[in-house]
């Protein structure tokens, strides 16, 4: 009998089939520990002094922003579009990855919590492992179920960084929304 992080490895797998053309990148992490590395070396790239951080997140995987903040790159959670307009890597948690897709499921109640997705140039969203849905099909239960939780709600399916082309065909990445994102599956997110 197959284990349920087996299955979850193949839909990874899957997603990373459907994600990967259009321009994400996917990694995978066993923990919040491999996962800061990943993130922390991402930072560096890019030359981020600190990154922005969704409170979804922040709420989440409260081991992974203190290991964050313990390597040397401070974290911070984004209460309005100013502390992430144009930063150069943003943190988010996806509320499903779709391996049929390859898209993340983004629960972005308000503004702040989207401006961490849409406004930074490289998009790094999380994903615990557990939440890789095979298909669409398997979505409409959440979105009810955000739609029916206190608060506003505002939902965003993303495949890929964001795109836009011209009348004469001439494609741009990044005009409108991340130049790059990558999806981080994390097996045990803390």
């Amino acid at each position: 009998m197959e284990s349920d992080l087996d299955q979850s490895l193949l839909l990874i797998a899957q997603f990373s089939e459907r994600a990967n053309p259009l321009g994400t990148q996917v990694a995978h992490c066993s923990d919040s520990q491999a996962s800061a590395a990943v993130i922390a070396q991402a930072a560096a790239t890019a030359g981020a002094e600190s990154i922005p951080v969704s409170r979804q997140l922040a709420d989440r995987a409260c081991k992974l922003i203190h290991l964050l903040d313990e390597s040397g790159i401070p974290t911070r959670i984004v209460h309005g579009p100013d502390q992430a307009r144009d930063q150069p890597v943003g943190l988010s948690l996806a509320r499903c990855a779709v391996a049929e897709t390859g898209s993340v499921l983004l629960d972005e109640r308000h503004l702040s919590d989207r401006a961490t997705s849409l406004m930074t140039l490289h998009s790094i969203v999380v994903v615990a492992t557990e939440d890789v849905v095979p298909s669409l099909d398997s979505t409409p239960g959440m979105l009810r179920e955000i739609v029916q939780e206190s608060g506003a709600s505002y939902v965003t399916f993303v495949t890929g960084p964001s795109r836009t082309a011209d009348i004469e065909m001439s494609l741009t990445v990044g005009v409108q929304g991340p130049g790059q994102v990558t999806v981080l599956f994390v097996d045990d997110l803390t």
